[in-house]
């Protein structure tokens, strides 16, 4: 497996070690809970809702984190700063739910921001068929995440679509789906996916935009019928999608699509200037 950790320095419980010398195993212990949070000008972007999923994650696999939010900010600010990094990908594990004193584990991750020509043109994904066991927990269980890079990588792919077995399209491997029809908004209900923090911004920007929006699950087919779709996420913010397989889209055209977009930058910009680490 590709090593995903970047920089030169790990958090490690309440010891900053080298990335060398720490042991990427500790990370993958199950259950475990992770949060990948998005760092631009040292400001971690939407912070009060990672910790909110963070809690609600491990309250799904039955434990309580018994780590303050404070304490997990504390760590990334030391992280930056040691590894002088502002913009970037952090992931944090919490694990050993067993022990009453539990380790955070941070590092910077690879990441895969969208270009500009991918922005204004869309990404090409493929389908996927692949269910989660737990879709509103973000666990350190990721037994099919492995097949799915391979896939993805294989089809020269930004991302993968996960159908179900009802052949509907649920999320992406690492993102939420949208899809446009007209001016009426689709996207997968929040009770069979991840509850993606990009996601919950821009269903309350479709909301304001006044655009039909339902949270319903589209099948496979039904995508032929569509006028665009878009992926939503930490990395990908909002962004369009050109062709699904073998089958192209114009969404990067839709006015809709880019408004969304523009809008969901707003609010990004206004966070940062506005974030207060009291």
């Amino acid at each position: 497996m590709e090593k995903e950790i970047t920089g030169k320095y790990v958090i490690s419980g309440d010891t900053i070690i080298s990335t060398d010398e720490f042991d990427f195993n500790l990370t993958k212990k199950v259950p475990g809970v992770y949060e990948v949070i998005r760092i631009i000008d040292g400001v971690p972007l939407f912070f009060e809702k990672h910790m909110g999923r963070f809690a609600s994650s491990a309250k799904l696999l039955g434990f309580d984190l018994k780590i303050s939010d404070s304490s997990i900010l504390s760590a990334i600010d030391r992280l930056v700063d040691k590894n002088s990094t502002p913009t970037g990908n952090i992931k944090i594990v919490i694990n050993d739910f067993e022990k009453h004193s539990r380790k955070i584990y941070a590092f910077f991750i690879k990441h895969r921001y969208p270009t500009p020509d991918e922005i204004s043109e869309g990404v090409p994904v493929i389908l996927f068929n692949a269910e989660r066991n737990n879709p509103n927990a973000k666990s350190t269980d990721l037994s099919i995440r492995n097949k799915i890079n391979e896939a993805i990588k294989a089809n020269n792919a930004y991302e993968a679509l996960l159908v179900d077995k009802n052949n509907e399209i649920t999320e992406g491997s690492k993102s939420n789906v949208f899809f446009l029809k007209a001016n009426k908004i689709f996207t997968t209900p929040v009770e069979t996916v991840l509850p993606g923090i990009t996601r919950e911004y821009v269903i309350d920007i479709c909301k304001s935009l006044k655009l039909d929006l339902s949270e319903s699950a589209l099948r496979v087919c039904d995508i032929m019928e569509m006028d665009g779709l878009f992926l939503t996420g930490t990395s990908p913010q909002v962004l369009p999608i050109s062709r699904v397989n073998n089958t192209s889209f114009g969404s990067a055209k839709s006015e809709i699509i880019k408004n969304i977009r523009i809008h969901y930058e707003r609010i990004v910009n206004e966070y940062i200037s506005s974030f207060n680490r009291r």
